[in-house]
């Protein structure tokens, strides 16, 4: 059967049962890290695989709703011990890290703070002359927006 035979059997639909057993057995299976980073990152991979696409769980498209879809709208990971929330969200997969230490917890009243500015963006990577990679960030509209020299 090759790399990955131990998955044969596992469920791979989308429901949220198949999705738990198929979580519980990434996390068993993942190596311990050393470092906070190594374990967040490894956290996203394993996250990654339960993203649900919008419109994928309806068979008529006419059932979805546009400014409230029901796919994964954010991914969340936690550093319990240094205090750090990690997320991203539907349209923006750069992960975003908050000192939840700075969060002021004593507001009398619930509260919402933006995610971000949820755009979908990209990093173009240009070859120069020399044959040397050079990136820079775009928007989804592929206008420039920020040059980040070669190093």
């Amino acid at each position: 059967f090759g790399v990955g035979s131990s998955f044969v059997g596992l469920p791979g639909d989308i429901s949220p049962p198949s999705r738990f057993v198929r979580a519980a057995f990434y996390v068993n299976s993942a190596p311990t890290y050393k470092t906070t980073v190594e374990a967040v990152s490894e956290a996203f991979h394993i996250l990654n695989n339960f993203d649900i696409p919008i419109g994928s769980e309806f068979n008529e498209k006419s059932h979805i709703v546009a400014d409230l879809p029901s796919a994964t709208q954010w991914t969340t990971a936690v550093d319990l011990t240094n205090a750090f929330l990690y997320y991203k969200t539907m349209h923006d997969s750069t992960i975003k890290r908050v000192n939840v230490r700075k969060v002021d917890m004593n507001v009398g009243n619930e509260r919402s703070m933006k995610l971000g500015n949820d755009k979908f963006s990209f990093q173009e990577v240009d070859v120069n002359e020399r044959g040397n990679l050079r990136p820079r960030l775009v928007n989804t509209l592929g206008s420039h927006i920020n040059f980040l020299p070669l190093m």
